[in-house]
């Protein structure tokens, strides 16, 4: 078995078998005249996907030890794989399609980064090219307890099996908190234990949407991405560059 990362393990348990936005992508994409850029693309799961099916894929990943793992997986595939910020540049090429999924937009770390990423965004499309942002919009004042939350997600690994748990995931105006607790399962029957924390920041689709428009994007379409017992539901909006971009 080949070795693999801390990161990549929990991303994989924790994101990796998500699947009910994949129809949006699969369909966005068949529709995309030209190569697709992924913000966010983690290990692969929408960007392998879409490879898979024909579909020239640039795949973005901030974090290294991520987007050396998607390049190991990629292999053979039609995936350019781009470790860089898109807060910081735009990757080079223009594409007919690029989408941010799994609520990268909320865990950028403010509205600057907001609109610095919707700017390269709008900057990498060609021409009737459309940039596509899913988000959790749902923003009820609540909390929920460990017995309303997703089931366990479950990674074995030769003989070691990884699992995580959300038991904690609160609403408040500003942020969505989320406490997962994970446990790694040794082959001789130690458990080790630990929590992991991530906060997805309240952005209502009014804010979205303005802060859109400030970056030079006007909105095409709107879509909405089924919940599961996995994930939220998410809204997906669909931009386009108007004639009149800002620069």
């Amino acid at each position: 078995m080949r070795p693999t990362g801390e990161k990549v393990i929990w991303h994989d348990v924790e994101c990796g078998r998500y699947a009910a936005d994949l129809p949006l992508w699969r369909e966005l994409a068949a529709g995309a005249d030209g190569p697709i850029l992924e913000i966010g693309a983690g290990t692969g799961r929408i960007a392998l996907d879409l490879a898979r099916r024909g579909h020239r894929v640039a795949a973005l990943e901030i974090e290294p030890e991520l987007a050396a793992e998607l390049r190991i997986r990629a292999s053979g595939l039609p995936i350019d794989v781009i470790c860089a910020d898109i807060t910081e540049q735009r990757p080079p090429g223009a594409f007919a399609l690029v989408i941010a999924p799994m609520q990268v937009i909320q865990v950028l770390g403010g509205e600057a980064a907001r609109l610095a990423m919707l700017r390269h965004a709008r900057e990498s499309l060609a021409p009737g090219g459309s940039v596509v942002v899913a988000f959790v919009d749902t923003m009820a004042e609540t909390t929920f307890g460990p017995s309303e939350l997703v089931q366990e997600e479950t990674l074995v690994l030769g003989s070691a099996k990884y699992t995580s748990r959300a038991v904690s995931v609160r609403f408040s105006r500003r942020a969505i908190q989320i406490v997962r607790e994970r446990r790694t399962h040794g082959a001789v029957g130690e458990v080790r234990r630990s929590r992991s924390h991530q906060a997805l920041q309240v952005l209502p689709r009014a804010q979205v949407m303005a802060e859109a428009a400030r970056a030079g994007l006007e909105l095409a379409q709107v879509h909405e991405v089924p919940g599961s017992d996995h994930d939220l539901a998410c809204s997906a909006l669909a931009f386009r560059s108007p004639r009149q971009a800002l620069p």
